[in-house]
């Protein structure tokens, strides 16, 4: 113990009650720090070059083990490490004399939370085997008391499998962390850990796509980028075949209608007023590229040329020529904005080629749409059918095929 500030001459006198810290004494200065200390994050250890800032510890039955390639024993192990395969990890030997119920301490660096405002760890682990034990990570602020942050038990599998765990609530604090490992009732039951990640960044929101997904149909892929969740690169058109409605805004006056199956139909009101009925899509952007989409038949039951298919971009309405290209913008008055009208009908399909960026003077991101223009509403309705509009989204992982929500998995 320290006296009016100084110390006797052994490291005994120095003692400062935690066990985490080698105590010194040295020209009547006692120094109290961790063999290894950690507070530059994140700190990553993945054993390929040693054991690192982690250690075996006394006062337990056995050892971890540092090892390349599968483990001795069949039909439990791994058949290399994590990180690339061909690397290193540790493990418990669960072998004779190694169970059953023998323990073995994996302890890490001190870590320094002091400034974190959140902390986490995470590392990948493999428990194989019809006896595999516990493996428990645990926490200490005096390598005396030890909390359980998180425990397994049993056969986990053949994949390596990652855990990540929410260290926030030891923010402020100095902490070692270590592994906990107890074999099983027999030989088969060996335990693995590799690829170490201690960080002040909190717990990441994913480790795989999967925990990004939104629940969309076909919304386009969602990617897990160092543990924040992103949707793949926008661009171009998601859901172009019209396989159901989703990423598409209906805008029905009364009397039309809008529906989806494999195409777009668009019929327009039949109630004695003018309206548009159109589908829209905000959020385009085909950087420079053409928008394509093909007009599959106009069929109405009216005559002369006041209703008529349309194409809207960013709040304009244009007419539709039988060539292929757009007629004039239209506010929806009588007398047709293109040659396709009720006196131009067509049942055959008709491939229009667009660049959008130049109609509208810039690269977006716009808004387009398709749907069908009734200038007097009153003596029959026009139905517009459109299908095929590209480019698709980037994001859109199966345009005209059915989408495994969960992994964005095209199905045929």
């Amino acid at each position: 113990t320290c006296v009016a500030g100084i110390c006797q001459n052994t490291p005994l006198s120095c003692d400062d009650g935690n066990g985490c810290t080698t105590d010194t004494c040295s020209g009547g200065v006692c120094t109290n720090v961790c063999p290894a200390h950690v507070d530059v994050f994140p700190d990553t250890e993945n054993f390929d070059a040693g054991f690192g800032d982690w250690a075996n510890v006394t006062g337990d039955n056995i050892d971890w083990t540092r090892n390349s390639g599968g483990t001795p024993s069949s039909g439990t192990g791994p058949s290399g490490d994590h990180t690339t395969g061909s690397g290193w990890y540790m493990y418990i030997e669960a072998s004779t004399p190694n169970y059953p119920s023998m323990t073995a301490i994996l302890e890490g660096p001190c870590v320094d939370l002091g400034g974190a405002t959140s902390a986490s760890m995470s590392f990948w682990y493999h428990m194989l085997g019809s006896a595999v034990g516990t493996l428990d990570v645990e926490v200490s602020t005096d390598c005396s008391s030890w909390i359980s942050v998180w425990n397994l038990s049993g056969d986990q599998g053949s994949a390596w499998q990652q855990a990540t765990i929410d260290l926030s609530a030891f923010t402020g604090s100095t902490i070692s962390v270590r592994f906990r490992g107890v074999t099983g009732s027999s030989w088969q039951g060996d335990i693995c850990v590799d690829d170490v990640v201690l960080d002040t960044s909190g717990v990441a929101e994913c480790t795989v796509p999967a925990d990004c997904d939104d629940g969309l149909f076909c919304n386009g892929q969602e990617i897990c980028n160092a543990g924040t969740c992103e949707g793949a690169p926008s661009g171009g058109v998601t859901n172009g075949t019209f396989d159901g409605s989703l990423t598409w805004t209906n805008n029905i006056p009364s009397d039309g209608s809008i529906t989806y199956g494999g195409n777009l139909n668009v019929v327009g009101p039949d109630g004695g007023v003018q309206a548009f009925t159109w589908s829209s899509q905000s959020g385009v952007v085909v950087n420079g590229a053409n928008l394509e989409f093909d007009l599959l038949s106009y069929t109405s039951s009216d005559t002369g040329d006041w209703d008529y298919p349309v194409f809207y971009l960013n709040g304009t309405f244009y007419g539709l020529n039988s060539n292929g290209t757009l007629g004039a913008a239209t506010t929806g008055g009588t007398g047709g904005a293109g040659t396709i009208s009720n006196d131009g009908q067509t049942s055959s399909t008709v491939h229009f080629v667009v660049d959008i960026d130049a109609l509208a003077g810039g690269s977006g991101p716009h808004t387009i749409g398709f749907g069908v223009n009734s200038a007097d509403g009153g003596f029959g309705a026009g139905t517009a059918v459109y299908d095929n509009v590209t480019p698709a989204d980037a994001s859109d992982p199966c345009p005209g095929q059915t989408c495994d929500e969960v992994n964005d998995v095209c199905i045929p």
